[in-house]
């Protein structure tokens, strides 16, 4: 790890300039590591558990082999065996998807009604729009009884009440 090969480096040149950098660039380091940390302690604290695996899961090959890092990936990995903790992760993953439905979906109507505009008969085009419409509140019922299933599988959880609130919206 970079970490590692900074530790080397300065043991083996301990009093050059460079080592002196080396120590500067290896504070650095270790307090972005430790902001890392911190951050990942304030998912936990809110129960957003998905976002803190995906981005503990990005951090491994950049921050592994800080000891800071090193040992709060130790106990995130013990809390992941947990089943209320697998659940919420489940869960994140479950809503993150969602939205990435609705953006499609969203996308999906803006090139229907795109292709609806080209079309020259006032009475086609109408119709065109009306079906691109139709197909959109389809499409977005269906996430909307997504969000339903996780709302009612997870109340009080993270996810739970972020899923009752976004189909409140809807």
């Amino acid at each position: 790890s970079y970490h590692g090969r900074l530790a080397g480096f300065i043991e083996q040149n301990e009093d050059t300039l460079s080592a002196k950098r080396a120590r500067a660039e290896l504070a650095s380091v270790e307090a972005s590591a430790q902001d890392f940390v911190d951050e990942m302690v304030e998912l936990a604290a809110v129960g957003d558990h998905y976002t803190r695996y995906e981005r503990i899961k990005e951090a491994k090959r950049g921050l592994a082999g800080i000891p800071a890092f090193d040992e709060a990936n130790r106990l995130w990995v013990d809390q992941a065996k947990h089943p209320a903790v697998r659940d919420s992760i489940a869960d994140g993953k479950a809503y993150a998807a969602i939205f990435e439905d609705v953006a499609e979906a969203d996308e999906q109507l803006e090139k229907d009604l795109a292709r609806s505009e080209r079309t020259k008969s006032p009475s086609k085009r109408k119709k065109a729009e009306e079906k691109a419409r139709a197909s959109h509140e389809k499409k977005l019922a269906g996430l909307e009884a997504r969000l339903e299933k996780i709302s009612d599988r997870s109340p009080g959880t993270y996810y739970g009440e972020a899923a009752l609130r976004s189909r409140q919206s809807y």
